[in-house]
């Protein structure tokens, strides 16, 4: 958090100066898969940075993962972790209230190790969940492409759906 917080209180000369910047931070502070492809959480934080540039008031952007990416112990629970630290983090904050911006893989609500599952555990009734539709999933496409067909086929301006009682409502 700190080392974000340094980076975000600078003023870059330029984009160029910024980007190598935030590689670097990353490169430090966050790179678990050094060949990691996807920019999404490069562009997350390069987009959040512009977003709160020369604002008085900032939205502020609280780590919740391991300290040390190269921290390995067997008894290590990731999701546990992350849990415990977005719950105390929302229990100090005077409003009470968080957006929570989680990989699929931890955002679970369901199976009692996923992160999703222990905050809304914590929080009952409280806790929501939104599946944003990626690109990446050539690989593997849920519902064999159908998911890809129903967000081609949403007027530009839906944002949102309740999959209760849908074809997709188990996936």
């Amino acid at each position: 958090r700190g080392a974000y917080k340094k980076l975000t209180d600078t003023d870059f000369p330029n984009d160029t100066v910024f980007q190598q910047a935030l590689s670097s931070f990353m490169m430090e502070n966050q790179t678990y898969h050094l060949l990691w492809s996807n920019l999404n959480w490069f562009n997350f934080l390069e987009k959040m940075y512009r977003f709160n540039h020369d604002k008085e008031k900032k939205i502020q952007i609280l780590f919740t993962d391991r300290a040390n990416w190269k921290y390995n112990n067997k008894n290590y629970n990731r999701d546990s972790l992350m849990a415990n630290n977005i719950i105390t983090t929302i229990k100090k904050d005077s409003l009470k209230k968080s957006l929570t911006i989680m990989n699929y893989r931890h955002a679970y609500l369901k199976g009692n190790s996923n992160c999703g599952y222990l905050i809304s555990e914590e929080f009952p009734g409280k806790v929501a969940n939104v599946l944003i539709n990626t690109v990446g999933w050539d690989m593997c496409p849920l519902q064999s492409g159908k998911w890809d067909v129903a967000f081609e086929q949403m007027p530009e301006d839906a944002y949102a759906f309740d999959l209760k009682n849908s074809p997709f409502g188990k996936d």
